[in-house]
């Protein structure tokens, strides 16, 4: 039995949600559900940095496996601006600084790959890190055979073992980070 996530979406991402949606069951075994739009709230906006929280947008997902596609500029304190973050069950995805074509369908795919339990892969591969628009362009909208072992080995994950492949952790595709930092300690206390 597949996995399911739930797919949520900002208004101005709708036209890319059916594209996101086919390039997450093409890259991993999922059945992705189209839930609804879903609007940031107005308490997640930071107003020091300009942009939307991203730990804040992440815990106004329900508990199930959940992605969510916004166009809004989202960031974490000391990593700047994100493509995407995931954290335990939940993921946002943003177009801000990625537009709303392959780039957007990349970023929710390596996403999604956090939440299964994968990390940050060397190889060319989906779950490559990315800094820029550019290196996200550039990888390719499929997992390496070590990536795609993982997965295909693991089908159907269970509850703990995704909360425990991910405990707490929160991955950032970011944007130029401030130092090294940002690889190292990319965990949420």
């Amino acid at each position: 039995m597949k996995t399911t996530i739930s797919l949520f979406w900002q208004d101005l991402c709708a036209p890319s949600v059916d594209s996101v949606a086919w390039a997450l069951e093409t890259v991993f075994p999922v059945c992705v559900v189209l839930e609804s739009a879903r609007q940031p709230s107005r308490q997640a906006f930071d107003t020091a940095c300009g942009r939307y929280d991203a730990l804040y947008l992440l815990n106004e997902l329900p508990e199930q496996l959940s992605l969510w596609l916004v166009a809004e500029d989202i960031s974490y304190p000391g990593y700047g601006c994100l493509f995407g973050a995931a954290l335990r069950n939940s993921a946002v995805v943003s177009s801000a600084r990625i537009g709303f074509g392959k780039n957007l369908q990349k970023e929710a795919c390596h996403e999604l790959g956090h939440l299964l339990g994968l990390g940050h892969c060397p190889n060319p591969c989906i779950m490559n890190k990315s800094r820029n628009p550019q290196k996200l362009s550039s990888k390719p909208m499929a997992l390496c055979p070590e990536c795609a072992a993982q997965t295909s080995n693991n089908e159907s994950p269970n509850q703990q073992d995704m909360v425990r492949a991910s405990n707490d952790v929160v991955r950032h595709e970011g944007l130029e980070p401030p130092t090294d930092r940002f690889e190292v300690c990319d965990s949420i206390h």
